[in-house]
């Protein structure tokens, strides 16, 4: 059984499928069987990462293809690689001051990060979306972690960083993205 067919029988088990569309398959989102314009939304999350660029070139533009006229893309993704080559050795100096030893490469902090083969920023995202011919299409930083592993001092100061304007561009480290056909 492939990894996708495994990720379904996974969802069907959980019970997801009474929430997800009718249309999930085991399928190759370079090659989606589906008929042209069907469906009102797609969502691609954490994919991105895994597709080489010309592997998320071919994908986005099967995407297209099956969305409605006016049907919404939606995408997350994460790292943001301006947090790996910025926030990140700031934030392993601050965790080191603290006591706290974190590997210089951020990737070595998790088992699956040797298929991330893409890993993007705001600004690839969206130039990957704009290649496309969405007719609008938006990339935005947005950090959803509670950092409740933090004291509330820390836990302040991460929110901080990664909702400050100019600064979480380098410490937010999900990127979402939007798109209308």
């Amino acid at each position: 059984m492939g990894l996708a067919q495994q990720a379904i029988t996974l969802a069907r088990d959980q019970n997801v499928e009474t929430w997800i569309t009718p249309y999930v398959s085991a399928s190759n989102a370079k090659h989606l069987p589906f008929a042209d314009g069907v469906f009102d939304r797609v969502i691609m999350s954490d994919i991105v990462e895994h597709l080489y660029p010309g592997e998320l070139r071919t994908a986005l533009e099967e995407i297209y293809r099956v969305l409605a006229l006016g049907g919404e893309l939606l995408i997350h993704t994460m790292p943001n690689l301006w947090y790996y080559c910025y926030g990140y050795p700031l934030f392993r100096l601050v965790q080191r001051l603290r006591g706290v030893s974190l590997p210089v490469d951020p990737r070595e902090r998790f088992c699956f990060s040797h298929v991330h083969v893409n890993e993007q920023t705001p600004h690839t995202l969206g130039k990957a979306m704009s290649s496309i011919g969405f007719s609008y299409w938006r990339v935005w930083l947005y950090d959803y972690r509670e950092y409740t592993q933090y004291s509330p001092a820390m836990r302040y100061i991460m929110r901080l960083l990664t909702r400050l304007p100019i600064v979480k561009q380098i410490f937010c480290d999900d990127i979402f993205g939007a798109a209308r056909k």
